[in-house]
C-alpha cells in the first residue's frame, strides 16, 4: 500500500510541476509581448475573414514637386522629425533569426490600411509634441529654440529692412498624405514585414517630405491554438499588433533647384546620352559639349562684329603668358593622339 501511495504522490507532484512551468511559460511570453508594446505605439488591426475591408474613393493626383534632394533634415519639419523620433526607437524586429525571406507585393487595401494608421498615430504624436525647445527636450528634439528680438531687429523691421538672413521656420503644423508610391512584402515562417514609401507634406510648407515606413507584424498572433480550453472557438474576429518598426527620411521634393544659372544650363545635357545600364555616353557627351562651344563662339563673334577696329584688336590681343599648346578634351577627341617612333 505504501508503494502505491508513493507512486500516486510522485505522480502528483509531476502534474503539479508540468502545471507550474506551462504557467511560468505563459507569463513570460505575455510579458514580453507587453514589454513589445510599451516599446512600440501599439496599433491593432482588425482583420474580418482574414482580410482588410476598406473603401475606396476615387482622388486627383496629387501635385507633386519635380526635384528630389536626399537630406534627412528640413527646418519647416523640425516637429515633424521630432514626432519621428518620439514614435519609434528604429530597432530591428523582423527575422533576427536570419531565416528565409519571401518577397512580395502587399495588397493594396492592406497597404492603405497600414498607411492610414501611420498618418493618425504620426499626427497624434505632432499633437504632443511642443512647438519649442524646453528644459525637458531630449536630444533627439528637433524643435526651434525660442528667443526674444534684440534692439537692433526691432529697429530695422521699423524703417522697413529685413533683420533676419533667413526665414522664419514654419509653425507646427499636422502632415497629409499626398501619395503611397510604392510597397514591399517581407515574410518569413512566422514574421511579417511590409515596407512602404510615402509622401507627406504639411499644410504650410511648399516642400514635400518622402518616408520610409516599415510595419512588423509576427503570425503568431494569429494562432488560436492556445485557445484550446476555451469553449468557443472562432477565427473570424482575431486581432493582428501591426509595430511601427523604423521610419527613415528619404529626402524632400521641392521645386526650388528649377532655378538655374547660366552656367548649369550650359552643362545640361539631353535624356538621350544615358545608356541602357545608366552610364553616360561619353562620345555623345563630346559631341554636345563641341557643339555648345561652337555656339557660344559663334555668339561671341556676332558681338564682337559690332565692336570698332580698336576694340577688335584689343579683344583678339593674346594674353601673356598664354599657352597655346595646351590639349583640352575636345582636342583629344577632334584629333589624333600623337604618334611617338
Amino acid at each position: 500500500m505504501c508503494e502505491i501511495y508513493n507512486k500516486m504522490f510522485e505522480i502528483f507532484v509531476i502534474i503539479i510541476m508540468a502545471i507550474l512551468i506551462y504557467i511560468f511559460i505563459r507569463k513570460k511570453q505575455s510579458y514580453n509581448k507587453e514589454h513589445k508594446k510599451k516599446i512600440y505605439k501599439k496599433k491593432s488591426i482588425i482583420y474580418p475573414n482574414n482580410e482588410i475591408i476598406i473603401n475606396k474613393t476615387n482622388k486627383l493626383e496629387p501635385n507633386l514637386n519635380s526635384d528630389l534632394v536626399e537630406i534627412q533634415y528640413h527646418v519647416d519639419y523640425s516637429d515633424t522629425i521630432t514626432a519621428i523620433n518620439a514614435l519609434t526607437p528604429q530597432k530591428e524586429l523582423f527575422n533576427l533569426s536570419f531565416s528565409p525571406v519571401e518577397t512580395s507585393v502587399p495588397k493594396e487595401t492592406t497597404t492603405n490600411q497600414l498607411v492610414s494608421i501611420f498618418m493618425n498615430s504620426l499626427n497624434d504624436e505632432i499633437k504632443k509634441t511642443p512647438q519649442f525647445l524646453n528644459v525637458n527636450s531630449g536630444w533627439n528634439n528637433m524643435n526651434m529654440r525660442q528667443r526674444e528680438k534684440s534692439n537692433q531687429e526691432t529697429q530695422l523691421e521699423s524703417i522697413g529692412i529685413t533683420s533676419k538672413l533667413y526665414n522664419t521656420p514654419a509653425q507646427k503644423e499636422e502632415v497629409i498624405l499626398l501619395k503611397i508610391d510604392k510597397a514591399e512584402q517581407y515574410s518569413t515562417d512566422t514574421q511579417y514585414r511590409i515596407e512602404v514609401h510615402i509622401i507627406v507634406q504639411k499644410k504650410n510648407v511648399s516642400d514635400q517630405m518622402v518616408l520610409m515606413v516599415q510595419f512588423f507584424m509576427e503570425k503568431e498572433d494569429n494562432d488560436t491554438r492556445d485557445k484550446f480550453f476555451d469553449k468557443k472557438l472562432s477565427n473570424d474576429d482575431f486581432k493582428t499588433t501591426v509595430l511601427i518598426e523604423r521610419i527613415f527620411i528619404v529626402g524632400f521634393l521641392t521645386n526650388k533647384s528649377l532655378l538655374r544659372t547660366k552656367m548649369e544650363k550650359f552643362y545640361e545635357y539631353d535624356e538621350n546620352i544615358i545608356r541602357n545600364d545608366g552610364t553616360m555616353n561619353q562620345e555623345k557627351v563630346l559631341k554636345m559639349m563641341i557643339q555648345k562651344h561652337k555656339d557660344r563662339d559663334d555668339a561671341l563673334n556676332s558681338f564682337t562684329q559690332t565692336l570698332d577696329k580698336d576694340v577688335k584688336e584689343t579683344h583678339y590681343k593674346d594674353c601673356k603668358g598664354e599657352y597655346n599648346e595646351t590639349r583640352t578634351i575636345v582636342d583629344d577627341y577632334v584629333c589624333k593622339y600623337p604618334e611617338y617612333k
